[in-house]
């Protein structure tokens, strides 16, 4: 039981932003891309009346010259009425491929991977080459960790909390419960799992708190009926690794010291271990009657202790101490103790592992440390094996020598990719950004078979993070983080050709919110020492091997948030909870020009282009509104009207005169902006995955979720 969070969320999980699309790309000039943070529902207000009149309210400090940037005054949110909503268009989620393996568990000669929203069946009989037996349907979120018992697994899945999973049959893995609810605990996002003497017990996080706290509680379940668990009783531990469960035994990590519980009274203590220390990590491995605890306190520690009697355990002595370094994940198998240590950033991750020869409990000796090149996600031990999987793949390799550890085979996804950033869908070929920890690389496929079939795929790019795919014509462009742009050729999809990367004082600022590809001109901020200067830089593609900065203009923000084309116009918006937005003219696209700024009366986030309306969409940690502009007056923009969102907004994107949206609570809604003034929700559909960037081609919507992999949704009539 051990787990690596890419969410990507992740908590979403607290520590990261989605990088999100948010306007209609077609098919051959995709004309912008917008990447936009995650978002937090705030509570509904008392609402009004669902129809307010249209009140075309002048918006403050339009002009159109370059003003003087006005520092906004911020003000919580009205209680604006709420969106209407009818059920009048059918989204279905049509397929999910690819993902990242979350969590791995042996039952003899299988190997069971959680892969996205999917439990995956590998016949690991020979180690040295691993291969694809079945998998189950997707669950309603992402299964983070597992446990077996029996001919069931049992998933801890996010908000679809704890799921049931029959793998009587390997090749036909059947999902039995889709997650029972949680009665009396936090609502559920289940991040970790395990089992003890027929109980389970649930690592929740309670994602709806006020104070922003995130508290985790510690959940348990009787399996009376294998198939059905049931509620039991919860406390509140430290963090989602706060536990873990050996030899009937339950160690909670706590401000003082290991707590050793029995798993049928976890409220009971027996013993207490390092009762001295802050606690906030426990991992544990078992041989024999040997307990190995490693815990995370003001350092990493490992002790050793004699567990005949779990109501007093016994530290025995190491003859030869071992610290281990701070690490991540525990395990172990007939021989060897393993940890791993990793660390990831802007993509990009350096994984260790150590190995401790056990054979003499008394005195483990580090025998080998090495680098798998894979970003760590899970580790098993099993006989003489270590089954190790990340953002590559399941490794596995032999222990039998702890000194000389031999990779003897891998496994990765059949379709050929796992981690989908970005997605340009395409007619005949469609390109997709994914992240192996160890650089980006871009791939064509072929979407028109049953199975997307990969065409060609480039080498790593090891360079700053590529954030986004854009395409015209023939040629392929990635915005690079903190940078400008690697530029392809794609007249032959099956042999993509590097034709520009970006020198070490290019002066463009590509950001995780988005660039505009209009015809050749491709627009990106530029910056100034790592910062954004307050000018738009215009890119010159037309000979995409030598791309030109041949203009600029300022937009009069300071901050750079997002940014939308529509209809000869750009649209860019200030961040860092900023109201300021700059509409600039290009219809000229060589030749742009500022034509107004002006403060919006909420915050916003998102923004997404109808006709002449505007709409900004505010996160829910932010402000959790919408508000439509009319900005057929380029110069004298005005307020159509401004409505609550009964969601927190993760992407947007612009199709027609429709508009779709990514929320946070693992949902995809569509508005009908066709009536600007009495905007609509038409249709929901939930989505197994975390969130991601949307992309359209062929009335065929696509996700490209990060370690969920890639999902195709279409909507109907």
């Amino acid at each position: 039981m051990n787990r690596f969070r890419f969410l990507p969320i992740f908590i979403i999980l607290l520590l990261i932003t989605a990088c999100i699309p948010s306007e209609a790309r077609p098919t051959s000039i995709p004309t912008v891309v917008t990447n936009t943070p995650e978002a937090t529902a705030v509570p509904t207000e008392t609402p009004l009346p669902t129809q307010i009149p249209a009140t075309q309210t002048p918006l403050p400090e339009a002009t159109a010259v370059t003003p003087q940037y006005i520092e906004p005054t911020l003000t919580p949110t009205p209680a604006y009425p709420l969106l209407p909503s009818e059920n009048s268009l059918t989204l279905t989620v049509q397929n999910q491929w690819g993902g990242v393996p979350q969590a791995v568990l042996v039952d003899g000669s299988t190997a069971y991977l959680a892969v996205g929203p999917r439990l995956v069946a590998v016949d690991v009989t020979d180690p040295t080459a691993p291969r694809f037996l079945g998998q189950s349907p997707p669950a309603s979120d992402i299964l983070y960790d597992m446990v077996q018992i029996g001919t069931f697994v049992y998933g801890a899945a996010g908000q679809a909390g704890l799921v049931v999973l029959d793998v009587a049959d390997p090749a036909n893995i059947r999902l039995v419960d889709a997650g029972p609810g949680y009665s009396g605990a936090n609502p559920p996002y289940a991040q970790a799992i395990d089992s003890s003497n027929g109980r389970l017990f649930v690592t929740n996080i309670g994602l709806l708190a006020d104070d922003f706290t995130f508290p985790v509680d510690l959940i348990w379940f009787d399996l009376l009926v294998p198939t059905d668990p049931t509620f039991v009783g919860s406390m509140p531990v430290k963090d989602i690794e706060a536990f873990s469960v050996s030899n009937d035994l339950l160690f909670i990590a706590t401000e003082s010291g290991v707590q050793v519980a029995d798993p049928q009274d976890p409220t009971q203590e027996l013993s207490r271990i390092g009762e001295a220390e802050d606690v906030f990590r426990v991992k544990t491995a078992v041989h024999g009657n040997h307990l190995f605890l490693l815990y995370a306190g003001p350092e990493p520690r490992l002790f050793l202790y004699d567990i005949t009697n779990p109501t007093a355990p016994e530290e025995i002595p190491q003859s030869q101490l071992f610290t281990p370094t701070f690490f991540g994940l525990a395990t172990g198998n007939d021989n060897i103790l393993a940890t791993s240590f990793g660390h990831g950033e802007f993509g990009y991750c350096f994984s260790q592992i150590t190995l401790v020869d056990i054979t003499q409990p008394e005195a483990p000796q580090k025998t080998a440390e090495f680098d798998p090149q894979n970003c760590i996600s899970d580790m098993m031990g099993s006989g003489e094996l270590l089954y190790v999987t990340g953002l590559s793949g399941l490794q596995i390799y032999s222990t039998s020598d702890p000194a000389n550890v031999q990779l003897l085979g891998s496994y990765t996804n059949p379709v050929g990719f796992q981690s989908v950033e970005d997605i340009l869908p395409g007619e005949s070929a469609s390109y997709l950004l994914t992240n192996e920890g160890r650089g980006s690389t871009i791939a064509s496929l072929d979407l028109n078979q049953p199975t997307p079939v990969v065409l060609s795929q480039t080498e790593p790019y090891t360079g700053s993070q590529p954030l986004q795919l854009l395409g015209i014509g023939q040629t392929l462009a990635a915005t690079i983080w903190n940078s400008s742009m690697l530029l392809f050729d794609t007249s032959d999809p099956a042999n993509l050709a590097l034709l520009y990367t970006p020198t070490d004082d290019s002066e463009a600022f590509a950001s995780l919110n988005g660039a505009a590809l209009v015809g050749t001109s491709l627009y990106l901020p530029l910056q100034n020492q790592y910062s954004f200067n307050g000018d738009l830089g215009v890119f010159d593609l037309q000979d995409p091997a030598n791309p030109q900065l041949v203009n600029s203009v300022p937009t009069g923000l300071q901050t750079f948030d997002a940014m939308v084309a529509g209809d000869g116009y750009l649209y860019l918006l200030e961040g860092y909870e900023q109201r300021n937005l700059a509409i600039i003219d290009i219809q000229q696209p060589l030749e742009p020009r500022l034509v107004s700024n002006f403060l919006l009366p909420d915050d916003a986030s998102h923004l997404a282009v109808v006709d002449d309306a505007l709409f900004a969409l505010c996160s829910g940690d932010r402000c959790g509104s919408m508000t439509v502009i009319d900005v057929a007056d380029k110069e004298r923009p005005s307020i159509i009207n401004q409505w609550q969102l009964p969601f927190a907004v993760a992407d947007v994107l612009a199709v027609g005169q429709q508009i779709y949206i990514l929320a946070d609570d693992n949902t995809l809604r569509v508005l009908d902006a066709s009536q600007p003034d009495q905007p609509k929700l038409i249709g929901l559909v939930d989505l197994p995955g975390w969130y991601g960037r949307l992309a359209t081609t062929n009335n065929t919507l696509y996700v490209s979720a990060s370690g969920a992999g890639l999902f195709a949704i279409t909507t109907s009539p």
